[in-house]
């Protein structure tokens, strides 16, 4: 399991959540977590200071990628109610922005997860299909803002490692019921 959120508290409990549902069976799942907005106490301070230290290449790619104004700065979320570390705020753009700018550690997570796969499987056959299921809330920020990087990212890291992929989705919206 890779659980990625904003906010530390869901992200703790859907961690306990999941351990204590395998108890019973005498399983040990992998679950790792990213907290996207550690240590992000402000949008608006964050954007800045990447953007400050980004060299004429970065700020391209961000111009690119990211809302910018008309000189050219960029969209700072400055207006969240909370700390990022509470929620993505119903700001997919929030969730987004983190996932990038984690995404070594991203992929660093992945490939730990991969590597806790290959020392499960047994040895000596084929390298069997990966079935990757996404669950995501798409009625608030972090998951309607962070999936599609983290599926690419998944979908990359496995094929690196032979795995062949088969993606699937469920995606909630709890604005529709």
């Amino acid at each position: 399991f890779l659980l990625c959120d904003t906010d530390r508290v869901e992200l703790r409990e859907s961690k306990n959540g999941i351990l204590e549902s395998f108890e019973h069976v005498g399983s040990d799942p992998v679950v790792k977590t990213i907290s996207l907005a550690d240590g992000v106490l402000s949008m608006e301070r964050h954007i800045s200071t990447i953007y400050k230290k980004a060299n004429e290449e970065g700020k391209k790619r961000i111009a690119e990628h990211w809302w910018v104004d008309e000189n050219g700065d960029p969209f700072k979320a400055a207006n969240l109610a909370t700390a990022p570390t509470q929620g993505a705020a119903q700001c997919p753009a929030v969730a987004s922005f983190l996932a990038w700018d984690r995404v070594d550690e991203l992929k660093q997570t992945i490939n730990e997860i991969i590597q806790q796969l290959h020392s499960r499987m047994a040895t000596g056959g084929m390298q069997v299909p990966i079935d990757v299921t996404f669950v995501s809330s798409l009625a608030g920020g972090t998951g309607r803002g962070c999936w599609p990087i983290l599926g690419f990212l998944i979908r990359e890291a496995l094929r690196e490692n032979g795995f062949d992929c088969f993606p699937q989705g469920y995606f909630y919206d709890q604005s529709c019921f």
